[in-house]
């Protein structure tokens, strides 16, 4: 359904303005409300239109109505599909869930850290506990080179 809204002095040309529009988007019924009454012309041209068959009955394809019309209770003739024309409360909105916290690696605290970086060995590796305990009990330094066990 097209509406079109026209204020001060309204001319036939209206209709078929809105009938273009109509065609254009494939309404099957346009309404041109107005503050002045639609002149015999206006009258005859949307008359012309004919009538929009639907299962709930005939409506005319394009309908005149003034605002005083409307706010004396003269309605729109369209199809009253059974519950389409009804507005309804918009659902609650879901609650966001805390979003999950996942760790990419697993620390414990017996892996020594030196210069903020972990110092990890296999079990395996001859001398981890010496090494491990010189860490903790705050000795030289690693240089990097080769170590004796």
């Amino acid at each position: 359904m097209i509406f079109s809204v026209k204020a001060g002095h309204v001319v036939p040309t209206y209709i078929d303005a809105l009938w273009g529009v109509m065609e254009r988007e494939g309404a099957e019924i346009g309404v041109l409300i107005s503050f002045n009454e639609p002149t015999p012309g206006m009258r005859v041209r949307a008359a012309e239109a004919e009538f929009y068959e639907s299962p709930w009955g005939k409506h005319p394809r394009i309908q005149l109505r003034t605002v005083g019309e409307l706010l004396d209770g003269k309605g729109i003739d369209y199809p009253h599909v059974t519950g389409a024309n009804v507005t309804q409360r918009a659902a609650a909105r879901a609650a966001k869930a805390a979003p999950e916290s996942l760790k990419l690696f697993e620390t414990t605290p017996d892996v020594p850290v030196r210069n903020g970086a972990a110092l990890v060995a296999s079990p395996t590796d001859e001398g981890i506990d010496a090494f491990i305990a010189e860490l903790r009990d705050g000795g030289d330094e690693d240089d990097g080179g080769p170590r004796e066990s």
